[in-house]
């Protein structure tokens, strides 16, 4: 037997053994950057600066409102996914247990908005390009890290849902996102044709939902896809964290801005095949015709009168004043 192994074996297999040997050595040397990542805590770091993130971008909406409603709309953006999930799942939210969270939340709004620095120098800072890749690294990293504690929670509480695995971890990761909207509706008023994160999904609903996805499919915390999960559910949490990190990155550093991210060909073909039309896919000829009726308007004030054919608009001509008078 021994020869015909020997016989067997080639110098190209030999190679691509020792290509193999030098790849899993490669990646346990990997092995405790990956713990230190994980273990990393969310605070103070992690959450400090995922605080400056919203609060340098929250700042624009909330000027000019009361700092009561600024403070509590800027903390509320900040923890929003986790304090949504939490309720979902009717379990305590980190931040009241943590007693120093809320204040660590508040000095960066107080820095952002009201602190007595020349030149804003705190948004100017945050705004940075190298320190903004920065933050937006940190960012995106709370954000997965979230995204893996909701999928964990709701796991423990409904082993037998992925849905509630994919709805909690998704919710988790771009609740924020939902605060903001409501803020911004809760002062600029209700437009239909404003967007939101429901009405027009921007990349952070997706890459909170493509990561959950990811954790869900990969790691199977559930244990109902594979009798045992088909990578180490650490490797999974650590290439997630390590590929948003680095799209929030890039991101910032080359000012993209994604929309469907690597996963907008998937999402079109798939919508075509459901024959889901989304409303910027529209045919023109609906903007064609709302165009002519919004000519068609009458201009200045307006009033109705009831004739014999029904309501009808007509428009007040302006008393031009005698300028002899």
């Amino acid at each position: 037997m021994d020869a015909i192994y020997k016989s067997l074996r080639s110098p190209l297999i030999d190679q691509y053994t020792d290509i193999l040997h030098e790849q899993f050595n490669s990646y346990a040397s990997w092995q405790p950057l990956r713990d230190k990542v994980l273990a990393f805590p969310i605070f103070p770091w992690i959450f400090v600066f995922h605080c400056v993130f919203v609060a340098v971008r929250l700042r624009p909406v909330l000027r000019g409102q009361h700092w009561l409603f600024s403070l509590f709309a800027t903390f509320f953006a900040c923890v929003g996914g986790g304090t949504m999930a939490s309720v979902l799942l009717a379990t305590p939210p980190a931040w009241l247990a943590h007693h120093l969270m809320f204040p660590a939340a508040a000095a960066v709004w107080y820095l952002s908005n009201y602190a007595p620095l020349p030149f804003d120098a705190f948004n100017r800072l945050a705004m940075f390009p190298p320190i903004n890749a920065l933050i937006a690294a940190f960012e995106c990293t709370n954000r997965a890290r979230a995204i893996f504690i909701g999928v964990d929670k709701a796991a423990a509480m409904f082993p037998a849902s992925i849905f509630a695995a994919l709805f909690i971890g998704t919710i988790s990761g771009f609740g924020g996102s939902l605060v903001i909207n409501a803020t911004e509706k809760m002062i600029r008023g209700w437009d239909a044709a404003a967007k939101s994160e429901l009405s027009a999904p921007a990349w952070p609903l997706r890459a909170a939902f493509y990561s959950t996805l990811a954790y869900v499919l990969l790691a199977d915390p559930l244990r109902l896809l594979f009798a045992q999960a088909p990578f180490d559910p650490e490797d999974v949490k650590f290439a997630i964290v390590l590929a948003s990190a680095s799209q929030g990155v890039v991101t910032e550093l080359f000012r993209w801005r994604w929309v469907a991210g690597p996963f907008g060909p998937f999402e079109t073909t798939l919508l075509s095949l459901l024959r889901v039309v989304e409303p910027h896919t529209q045919p023109a000829a609906d903007h064609t015709a709302a165009a002519a009726r919004i000519k068609d308007e009458p201009k200045g004030p307006v009033y109705s009168q009831v004739g014999p054919k029904g309501t009808q608009r007509k428009a007040v001509k302006p008393i031009s004043k005698d300028k002899s008078s």
